[in-house]
């Protein structure tokens, strides 16, 4: 059975691939279906984590403005 843990790992591990350095205010969900298949009825999980991925404005703002050479004097 899937865990909250589980879901807000994978959560994080996207968010790094992305860019970020961390996530926040993560929430989570789940959803249970009940599926009737023949004389037995199969339980399926399903959870959901989200939040908000983030990285420090100085490492963006270093990206975004390359340094400038010191121009003697």
């Amino acid at each position: 059975m899937p865990t909250v843990a589980e879901a807000t790992a994978a959560l994080n591990r996207a968010a790094v691939v992305a860019g970020a350095e961390n996530v926040i205010n993560v929430q989570s969900d789940y959803r249970r279906d009940e599926i009737a298949t023949g004389l037995s009825v199969q339980t399926r999980i399903e959870i959901q984590a989200w939040g908000t991925a983030v990285k420090r404005a100085e490492e963006l703002k270093a990206k975004r403005e390359p340094e400038q050479p010191e121009h003697p004097e």
